[in-house]
């Protein structure tokens, strides 16, 4: 008599009852498709002030501004402008809120508003969601620490979630 190992006595035993063993396959790894504003977003990591190129981000928000004027709404309008989708055209972070579609909950690449200095006054601040933990938010965002990248934000200052 041969020596045949359980796995193998079982494979030929389910086999033999026309049922081929069954490999035990990884399920495939989730991948995320990043949005094309994301995309463009990512590629300007780093840019800080006064590189020229936050004149080109104003010019899509329709503002003659500098870097010295906030400019964390018109990084995302040259984002979503890029990418093909009309943005509100303004350098407010607050006209985000009246743009594209309302979410309940953040997706990956969405628009995130934030309050600043007061929740009922005009100043805020407007990034893209890549991520959180219990108490933050993690924005890829424009005129952060005077540069674009990433950052954490709490989420007791966020005014809402916008999708195009």
């Amino acid at each position: 008599m041969q020596n045949v190992s359980m796995v193998e006595f079982l494979k030929g035993l389910l086999e033999s009852l026309g049922k081929p063993a069954k490999k035990k396959e990884e399920p495939p790894p989730k991948t995320i498709k990043k949005p094309e504003w994301l995309l463009y977003a990512e590629s300007q990591k780093g840019v800080k002030e006064p590189d020229p190129i936050i004149q080109e981000y104003h010019k899509a928000a329709r503002f003659n501004g500098d870097h010295d004027d906030s400019w964390c709404s018109s990084f995302l309008c040259w984002c979503f402008e890029r990418a093909g989708i009309e943005s509100p055209r303004s350098p407010g972070a607050r006209d985000w809120l009246k743009w594209g579609k309302k979410l309940d909950k953040p997706q990956f690449g969405c628009v995130v508003v934030f309050w600043r200095d007061n929740p009922d006054g005009w100043t805020g601040h407007v990034g893209l969601y890549v991520g959180e933990n219990a108490n933050n938010i993690l924005l890829l965002s424009g005129n952060s620490n005077n540069m674009v990248r990433e950052a954490w934000y709490p989420k007791n200052r966020i005014l809402g979630y916008r999708w195009p």
